[in-house]
Parts: C-alpha cells; structure tokens; sequence
C-alpha cells in the first residue's frame, strides 16, 4: 500500500532545550499533489520518474540562464536542483534573527519563476544551511561567526546549540517565503513547481555525535514545515538509527544518496545498495550523481580528469539497474565562482565537466545525457514500477562485466549490461533465464566502461525481438567560419600606493577581517611600528595561516622580509636589527576564502596570532585596512580613464620600479570583438599567464582569481558582459600582488571556444 506523507503517530520531542509538539498532518486535499511508496514518487496522480540535473543560479550571469535551460530541456530533464547559499542572500548583517533588512531572495525568485514557469520543470531545493557545494564557507555568511555567543562550543556550525538554531530558522524563514508559493502543492493541478525541500547536507561528514544531529534535524524538520513547506523534506549521506526511530522524521524525511565512484564502479553498487536497508519503504533518489568533479588551484582542471561521455552512460544505467527511479546530475551545468566565491583553494571555474560546459557549450557527456533522455521519455512509466528480477546464467560472466535485470508490470524486461572495465572492451554471448523466461542468449559488444540496456517487450524471448538503449544521439551543427583571436600586445600598469590614510582602523586580539567588516576577499593589509628600545633580542614576525585559508608578504622599512612556512598552519619571518624609534613593518594578507567543510568553516579569515616574539617587552598596537587606493577609486570600471598609466609590452622586460615589495600591481587592456552573426553561437575565454596572483575583472565586473600556479589559464568571459562591434570597447583589469619576484603579464589573448561554437 503507498505511503502518503505526514500521516503516523504525534510525537513530542525537545529540540536546543525547548520541548515541542509535532505539529499535526497538514490534512489539506492538495497533499495528495505527491506522495510515495517505495518504489517511486507520484505527482499529480503521475507515477514520476525524477530525471533531473543541478544548475546553481549563482555560478551564472542572469541574462544566461535561459540558455542553459534551454539545453537542458533539450536534453530531456523534466527536474533541476539547486542549493541555496545563505551568504549570496544574506552579504551584510543584520541586527537580529528578527531582521530580514538585508536578506534579497530576487535570484532564487527569479530562477524558480524562469524554471518552472518557462520550462515547466520540477525543482529540488536544497537550502541547507550547510550546502558544502566548493563555495566560501559551505554557504554560511562570514558575519554569522560573529554572532557566536561566548562560550558556545566548537564546532557551532550544524549542532544543536540554541542560539545556532535560531540563526537558521531566520535563514529558512528567507527561503520559504520565497518557495512557498513555488511548491507544487500550491500551483494549479498539471503545472510544476518545488517537489523536494532538502534539510542538512551530507550530514554524516560532521564530527558531531548523533544525538547532537538529531536535534539539528529535528528542528530543521519543524522549522520546515512550520514555516508552510509541505512538500516532502530529504536529507543526503544523513543516516543513522536514531534519526529513523524519531517519529516526525520518520514521517515527513526522506534519505537519498551521493555517489562519485570516478571509475570504481564497484563503490558506487555499494553506495546505492545502502538505501535498500536503510529505507526500504521509500523510493530510491541520487541527489548527487556524479556529472564530474571540480578543480584544485595548483592541481588538474576538471577536463583533464577523463571524465567521458562512457562513464556518464555507466554510472547512470547502474544506478537505475538499482532500481533508483530518481537521479540527479552534480552538476548537469557547472558554471564560474563568478566574484571568487568559490571556497578555499577551488578555481574560478567550476566548469566540472559537467555535460553542459562553464560556456554553454556541449560535447559527447552531455549527448550520453541526451540520450538516456529519450529513453526515459519512452520509458519512464514502466521503468518507475520495475522490480529486480533474478538471472541464473548458464556460466559466470566475465569478470568485468555486470549483469541486471529488472521486469516491469506488463512482462517486458530492461537487461543492463555494463562493462566495468576502463581499458578494455568486451564483447562476446551470455546464456540466462529467469523464472518464467526460457534461455535468453544476449551477445554484447561493449566499449571500455561502456553500458547499455536490452529492452525486451512483453512476451519476447530473444534479444533480435528487443533493442539496445539508449539510442545515440549526434552533435549540433558547427560552424565553418570562426573569429579570430585577439592577441594582447600591451598593457597599462600602474601601481596601488597602497590603504587610504583614512582607512586604517585598531585591531584587537583574536579579531579576524570579519570582525572588521570585511566579507569578501579582498586584499588586506596590516601595520604596527616598532621601536629599537622595545627588544635588544632578535626579533620574529609570527602567524598562524593553514596552507588553504592565504599567504601573508611582509616588510620593514621598506624592505621585504623573508616569510616562510615553519611547523603547521605556521608562518615566521625574522626582522633585521631595529633602529631608532619608528620602524614601520608591513603585512600584506592574500585573503584565500574559507573551506567548504568541517570544523574549518567556523576559523576567522586573516593571520591568527599576528605577533613579534619574544613579545615580552613589546606592546604592539596592530591595525588594519581593506581599502586601498586603486579600490576606493574602482580602477576595475570601465570609464576609468587609464591614459596616463605607463604601457608596458606584454611579455617584455618586467618592470622593477615597485615602491614597495608588498605593493598591488594594476594592469588594464581594452579589446574589441567583431559583431555576432545572428545564425552563429560562439563563447569566448580569455586566454592569461601572469606573475603575481589576484584578480580579473572584465567590464566593471569581478570575474574570478588568478593564481600564478594554475591550472587555471583560460577563463570563460560571459557573452553578456562583452561589447560587440566596431568602437565598443572591452576593458580587462588585473590586480596583482607579487609572488617570488615582480609582477608582469606574460601573455594574454582573447579567443572563441572553437570546438564548441553552433549555428542556430
């Protein structure tokens, strides 16, 4: 018999200290508008085969999100998933839990509005408040740090503390007022809209014991629903005994996977199986199958990974072979830490290799997609009610190969057969039967981790009466004439003088860059003065930096100090002799963002226990500066006029004239691309190679990091920012620090993603 959400037992339980009731069944009639049972979800009396890919709103321009819809829907996804990160809605902070002052929900508005009322697709939201997703402090705004009361235990982030758990009801407070009316439940019968709210995110990552979850959960779960979410609530990689034994939960969450097996398809059948014995009695959904993987700054690009179009098809077929009637593509569309949002050591590009690339374009992954996107088109309504049915094979198959079969209500059957071998084919006969199915001879040719399913009709018995899927499904056409790139010869350079007198305000002990209003990643800067009658001992400039969190320059005099790496999370530096009464020491701290998990999350950005040792005899007074010159006059616009900055050869002799080794460098170059042609699609990158890390800025616009070390060299600039045509101009500005020696552009270009370009 199916299961229809929120029915069962009242239950009262004690969350952060506060005892609660369960709030009854919500008993309206448009509850029936979805529902399960264990083998899938109905909507709309509609058995539904969720069919669905993550598109994250805020790693893509507004003016683009149309196309990558578009591309989607051509694909064949009926469904689209997206975090919600509560610091790209929530940048300032507000007074209180009470204060919604400086919460802007536009874009998750606009994205659900454009989702589900221009492409007709269903969404699966998942708000968190942890979302992980490689972005700047998993989600969580960087003043909510300084919102923990004194004394709260560590890690705060995702336990079950009052004070935490009243800043995430404020959070979902924002959230539901937006999606309420998106659910599907409250849009006419037959529209789309919201299915799927998700609490916590991979929850058995947090080194936190279970009851403390439990709580969280629990309030989370109230939260939910007290604030009119009535569509069913999900949870991913959060499983645990005791959350199954709480009634509420036990009603209204539903447990779902990720998987990322790369190439070990072995580990995925481990990861999906475990659903069958944690919850038998709901369906079976992937929240995160794996569509690729991200990028490492100093490490691979997600391309260079060898995600293919054959593991795609392979890891999608097993997971439906498992009887999932529910998958969705982390990340159908990758995207761009547009503005560096992206957490601690990620790239700006978040391309994934996913199937839908950082550009638009799309390729052999995504057409794999397209394909199992016909077949499910064709055959949803008996894929979603097949159950396992058991093979005996004449003799074992080989070694790499699997081999599983389910049988839909009427009789016919879907055959998976997949090759788990990555670097051979395999290609030969198996002889099976089943129960009520005489012998069955089945030859197969398959690529290395090549998958395909024999769809045998009701009542056939040999394979020429059935087909192979998915059908292939070919590229679009491509143009014969591409633009040509725009190779950059010259830049203007000129150099920051560094914080605006004005700016520099006292730094206390323990503070980080939050505490003093800074939330972005900005260049900061920190001083003191020393004197020589303050220590006659030598004297070290010491800090605590993690590899991951930033690097610190530093200098004295003007004179740059040797700063290296000494035992963990450590940096030092020696100072030379001090003379005379007014020694200026200098730190410049390249802000490297916050990781996106553990306990990690909750560190304050900046150096922590910035100090001169031996410190006995010192009374240091440090202060701090977020604002230099270069920022406070937006030397990244547009209209800035930068005819009198110096020109400098691109490539040519690094110029030496710094006025300080911790001095930021600007560049600037203007380009002009040609008019598009109208029947003609073509994205651009700009290809760089510089010394020095920091920032690129296209048009007035924050583009992302640069990084010195890569692997990061080319960097898709967003059609929508560009200028096109004769006398209109596009400006790039870069803002450099130096990193060994001076900063210099070595190479910049500006060409099309040629192989991608389509005519329309």
């Amino acid at each position: 018999m199916r299961k229809y959400l929120w029915m069962g037992a009242l239950a009262v339980v004690a969350i952060g200290g506060i005892v609660r009731g369960d709030a009854a069944p919500i008993g309206s009639a448009s509850n029936d508008r979805i529902h399960y049972d264990s083998q899938c979800y109905t909507i709309d009396g509609k058995d539904t085969f969720i069919f669905s890919g993550s598109f994250h709103y805020f790693r893509c321009p507004k003016p683009l999100w149309a196309q990558r819809f578009e591309k989607m829907k051509q694909a064949g996804l009926n469904c689209v998933e997206t975090y919600v990160p509560w610091n790209w809605h929530e940048q300032t902070p507000p007074a209180s839990v009470d204060d919604f002052s400086q919460m802007n929900m536009s874009d998750l508005n606009d994205w659900l509005d454009m989702a589900i009322n221009q492409f007709g697709f269903y969404v699966i939201l998942r708000p968190g408040p942890y979302i992980c997703a490689e972005w700047d402090g998993g989600g969580y705004p960087q003043w909510l740090l300084t919102k923990k009361p004194a004394g709260a235990k560590t890690p705060w982030f995702r336990r079950d503390d009052p004070a935490y758990l009243a800043w995430c009801r404020h959070w979902y407070a924002a959230v539901a007022k937006t999606a309420v009316p998106w659910q599907l439940t409250h849009r006419p019968v037959g529209r789309p809209g919201v299915i799927l709210w998700q609490i916590e995110n991979e929850y058995d990552g947090a080194a936190l014991a279970a009851p403390q979850k439990l709580h969280q959960l629990q309030a989370l779960a109230h939260d939910s629903r007290d604030l009119g979410i009535d569509v069913p609530l999900i949870t991913c990689i959060t499983e645990d005994p005791l959350f199954r034994r709480d009634p509420f939960l036990n009603q209204n969450v539903v447990e779902c996977r990720n998987t990322y097996p790369s190439f070990n398809f072995a580990n995925e059948a481990r990861d999906l199986t475990r659903l069958e014995t944690y919850q038998p009695d709901r369906p079976r959904l992937v929240t995160e199958l794996q569509g690729g993987w991200f990028s490492d700054v100093g490490r691979r690009l997600s391309q260079d990974m060898g995600f293919t179009a054959a593991q795609i098809n392979h890891v999608t077929l097993l997971a439906w072979a498992h009887g999932f009637t529910g998958t969705n593509y982390y990340m159908m569309f990758g995207g761009t830490n547009i503005g560096d949002w992206g957490s601690a050591q990620r790239t700006t590009s978040y391309d994934y290799a996913a199937p839908i690339r950082e550009w638009g374009g799309v390729g052999p992954r995504y057409f794999a997609v397209a394909a199992m996107g016909r077949m499910i088109q064709q055959h949803a309504a008996k894929l979603v009610r097949t159950v396992a049915e058991k093979i005996t094979l004449a003799q074992p198959a080989p070694a790499d190969l699997t081999i599983l079969m389910r049988r839909a209500a009427d009789g016919s059957r879907y055959l998976f057969v997949l090759n788990d071998n990555r670097n051979d084919s395999a290609k030969g006969e198996v002889h099976l039967s089943t129960v009520d199915l005489g012998q069955l001879t089945v030859r197969y040719d398959l690529a290395p981790v090549d998958a395909k399913v024999l769809y045998l009709p009701q009542g056939a018995s040999e394979q020429s009466q059935g087909e192979w899927l998915p059908a292939p499904v070919g590229p679009p056409r491509r143009p014969t004439q591409i633009p040509a790139a725009v190779n950059i010869t010259q830049v203007r350079r000129q150099v920051d003088p560094g914080p605006v007198a004005d700016s520099w305000r006292v730094l206390r002990a323990g503070d980080g860059i939050e505490d003093a209003g800074i939330y972005d990643r900005r260049f900061v800067f920190y001083r003191a003065s020393l004197s020589a009658a303050d220590s006659a001992a030598p004297l070290t400039l010491s800090a605590k930096i993690p590899a991951w969190a930033g690097a610190m320059i530093a200098q004295l005099n003007g004179t740059r100090l040797d700063v290296h790496g000494d035992a963990k999370d450590s940096v030092i530096a020696a100072l030379p002799s001090l003379k005379g009464k007014d020694n200026q020491l200098l730190v410049l701290f390249e802000n490297g963002g916050r990781t996106n998990f553990g306990g990690d999350m909750e560190r304050k950005c900046g150096p922590a226990d910035l100090t001169i040792k031996p410190s006995s005899t010192l009374a240091l007074q440090w202060q701090i500066s977020g604002q230099t010159v270069g920022q406070a006059g937006k030397w990244w616009e547009t209209a800035m006029n930068d005819s009198a900055w110096p020109a400098v050869n691109v490539g040519g002799e690094v110029d030496q004239t710094d006025p300080s080794p911790v001095s930021l460098v600007w560049y600037r170059f203007h380009f002009d691309l040609p008019a598009p042609d109208p029947h003609v699609w073509v994205p651009w990158k700009l290809h760089l190679s510089a010394a020095g890390n920091g920032f690129i800025y296209l048009n007035g616009r924050l583009l992302g990091r640069w990084w010195e070390v890569g692997p990061q060299y080319d960097f898709y600039l967003p059609e929508c920012w560009l200028n096109w045509g004769p006398g209109a101009s596009n400006v790039v500005a870069l803002c450099l620090r130096p990193t060994k020696g001076p900063t210099a552009v070595r190479s910049a270009s500006v060409s099309p993603y040629a192989d991608f370009a389509e005519t329309r």
